[in-house]
């Protein structure tokens, strides 16, 4: 073999050896990055795991210890403050802190794993199922005349609930043992009950709207005349006579029709140690400053442009009263995010643009045992957050008067140009008989 041929030969295999240990040295790189990866991936994913299992530790903890709270809201105040859960499944540390302010409670939860942390809360406040409902009328509920009332309505009475001339009720409708009458442009949004009765409707009154349709549930006969609308479903135990329009399903004759079962409304409870109604406080033209504390008074009397102010501050502040007259813009102001409670033994009256303000989330409670209290707001008086729990007592709405707040009481009217608002919670209970239950205002991250 010639000298060139041997000197190729040898050129060759070396341009072979090169590549091979280049082929090696690309393989070794690429399984080194490859585990490089791998790791940083194995890294990631448990890191993810962590983040992860911290997140749902929080939340269930969070979502149990609500649960717990909410089944037990007497053991609330008990649990002010800062404490640890322990769980043997979780290598780290959870951390739960309760506090409150005003009405409003804030639950805490911090998850703490290697170096990873969750914090989540739950805000949320005491309702009272005596304040469920915006109107409750354990006798008489006369509607009538452009009022209006924005919240749920429970008719408790036996005599037939007449619902007529434009009112509207932006809410559901509940009547338990009465009759229901709808006609002349009547209007409710919400959903109706006629637990144990009939229900008509006649002369352009409307149920439901396309937007948003109603159930409505009724124990006896359905009948619409005149023109009517229902916008939803009908479920009647017996006949269902349309002379107008009903835009959903109609099922009649059901004998197996579910109803809501509202809760008990006992009187209240008066406490032991009130002062006995003396003297009188009269306002006219002037001021004069209630503080934490209780106070009585055979009447109080607000009137020419005197002003009450209500400082609950530093604790609530109770007031035990014959009589209340608030007119002739008088105003009761009530300062601080405590609560103003009122027990009546006769009589409560504002009118003549009377005002209760509660510019820092207050509540006003109006409270009374006795029968043949009457409990009157007309001509343009402007309440604020205020709660009345009277099973016995007559509660009148008339002329421009505009409402925010709740009433139970035996008999309750409203009429011309009432504005009645339904507001979100109430923190406090006024019967021992009652249940309560928790309204959520803010979940997630903290």
């Amino acid at each position: 073999m010639s000298s060139c041929m041997q000197s190729e030969m040898v050129s060759m295999k070396g341009s072979a050896l090169v590549i091979t240990l280049m082929t090696m040295i690309l393989m070794t790189s690429i399984l080194l990055v490859t585990l490089s990866v791998y790791e940083k991936v194995e890294r990631d994913y448990i890191t993810e795991l962590k983040k992860i299992m911290v997140f749902n530790v929080t939340r269930s903890t969070l979502e149990t210890v609500y649960e717990y709270l909410k089944a037990n809201p007497d053991k609330l105040q008990s649990y002010l403050g800062e404490f640890q859960a322990e769980l043997k499944e979780f290598p780290g540390t959870v951390k739960l802190v309760l506090s409150k302010e005003g009405d409003e409670y804030k639950l805490t939860c911090t998850s703490v794993l290697d170096g990873f942390t969750d914090t989540q809360a739950i805000v949320f406040r005491k309702r009272s199922a005596l304040f469920s409902y915006a109107v409750v009328a354990l006798g008489n509920l006369n509607l009538s005349n452009n009022a209006k009332i924005h919240g749920n309505v429970l008719y408790r009475g036996e005599n037939k609930l007449s619902v007529p001339n434009n009112f509207v009720l932006e809410g559901n409708l509940i009547v338990e043992k009465a009759e229901l009458e709808l006609s002349n442009n009547a209007t409710i949004t919400g959903n109706v009950e006629v637990q144990n009765s009939n229900l008509t409707m006649s002369n352009n009154s409307c149920i439901g709207s396309p937007d948003k349709p109603s159930i409505v549930k009724v124990k006896g006969n359905v009948a619409l005349n005149n023109n009517p609308i229902l916008y939803g479903d009908v479920y009647a135990g017996g006949n269902v006579e349309n002379s107008g329009t009903i835009s959903g399903q109609i099922f009649a004759n059901q004998d197996d029709i579910t109803f809501s079962n509202p809760p008990d409304f006992p009187p209240p409870e008066i406490p032991d140690d009130l002062p006995p109604p003396s003297g009188e406080l009269v306002l006219e033209d002037r001021e004069q400053t209630l503080t934490s504390g209780t106070h009585g008074y055979s009447a109080v009397k607000v009137q020419k442009g005197g002003k009450l102010t209500v400082n609950t501050s530093n604790g609530d502040v109770i007031l035990r009263v014959g009589e209340l007259y608030v007119d002739n813009n008088g105003i009761i102001e009530v300062r601080g995010k405590g609560n103003f409670v009122i027990y009546v033994d006769q009589k409560v009256t504002f009118s003549n643009n009377a005002e209760l303000k509660t510019p820092d989330g207050g509540k006003v409670f109006i409270v009374s045992d006795k029968d043949n209290v009457e409990i009157s707001f007309s001509n343009n008086s402007v309440m604020e957050n205020l709660y009345i729990y009277a099973p016995r007592a007559k509660v009148t709405f008339s002329n421009n008067a505009r409402f925010t707040g709740s009433v139970v009481a035996r008999d309750v009217s409203l009429s011309n140009n009432v504005e009645f608002v339904e507001p979100q919670s109430v923190p406090i209970e006024v019967s021992e008989g009652s249940s309560t239950d928790f309204e959520i205002i803010k979940w997630g991250k903290d």
